[in-house]
């Protein structure tokens, strides 16, 4: 997952948060490692983003 600010200026206290049921049956989450911030219990959050920066978070799954 990418999340990008466009701009003008950083963005700051930022919170995705995501639903993890909507994984097929057999499919599980074997870890998730956001580049920066903190992802806990389903929640990115980004203190701040500056302007034309992207900020990433790897999925890994696996089968059951």
């Amino acid at each position: 997952m990418l999340v990008t600010n466009q701009g003008p200026s950083t963005a700051t206290e930022l919170t995705i948060s995501e639903d993890l049921d909507i994984l097929t049956s057999g499919v599980s989450i074997a870890g998730i490692t956001p580049d920066q911030g903190v992802y806990n219990k389903a929640v990115w959050t980004l203190p701040s983003l500056p302007a034309g920066t992207t900020a990433s978070k790897t999925v890994s799954l696996s089968e059951q």
